[in-house]
């Protein structure tokens, strides 16, 4: 674990879980990452990190790529990105078969929400958090992700996973052995992604007064905080 590497970036996608292009950006994520999918074989299956992952925020409207456990992050990085790039250049062509199976996963992972009372429950306060219209949403998502085509995800793959690869356009964070920051600094610097080297929480964050080292008694001012000390009293 001392060797590893860690890696999130994100950058802007859509905003409601109600917009269109939620169900081909859900669909293009499973292809991509699934079981023996493009990632699975080329990332993980040449050693380049352990995991890996997508993410879809629409709360936050940002679509995440994140590295855990990587022993070479720029490889790994690279790797992702070329995977990706060769989609959208049309280098590389989306496989109907395995276009199937990840519309069948992602129809999975919204029926297992309310696969209980509990679960139902949960999902429906969640629709009201985001603000979703009453009555139906996963019901209509799982309409539209079996309307996904190869079409769709390729023009997803180019409309925002692309972006997603692009230094310009994203926002990135490593954490790395320290005696591997100034390679890491340097690789990603080729590419036209800048780092700025912070070498502990502390110096990242000064005015937070957040205690690290075991003790709940200082906390700083922000709201989750503020909630943490009103549920303590």
């Amino acid at each position: 674990a001392v060797e590893s590497g860690y890696l999130s970036q994100c950058t802007p996608c859509v905003s409601s879980w109600e917009a269109p292009d939620t169900a081909p950006l859900m669909v293009a994520i499973e292809y991509l990452t699934c079981l023996e999918g493009p990632f699975w074989k080329q990332i993980r299956g040449l050693g380049l990190s352990y995991s890996y992952s997508i993410r879809l925020a629409p709360e936050d409207a940002t679509l995440s790529f994140d590295l855990f456990k990587s022993t070479s992050l720029f490889q790994a990085y690279q790797k992702a990105s070329d995977i990706v790039q060769g989609y959208t250049s049309g280098a590389t062509a989306v496989d109907p078969v395995m276009l199937e199976t990840a519309v069948s996963t992602a129809i999975y992972s919204v029926v297992r929400r309310e696969a209980s009372p509990t679960g139902a429950a949960r999902e429906a306060w969640l629709d009201y958090w985001r603000g979703i219209p009453q009555g139906g949403h996963n019901r209509r998502l799982l309409c539209a992700l079996r309307e996904v085509t190869v079409e769709d995800c390729q023009r997803v793959f180019k409309q925002y996973f692309l972006a997603l690869f692009d230094p310009k356009l994203t926002t990135c964070a490593v954490c790395c052995n320290p005696a591997k920051v100034d390679e890491v600094i340097s690789k990603f610097k080729e590419i036209g992604c800048e780092f700025e080297k912070v070498n502990s929480f502390e110096d990242a964050f000064p005015d937070c007064k957040l205690a690290l080292k075991g003790s709940n008694k200082e906390r700083c001012g922000c709201v989750r905080c503020d909630i943490f000390k009103m549920g303590k009293k």
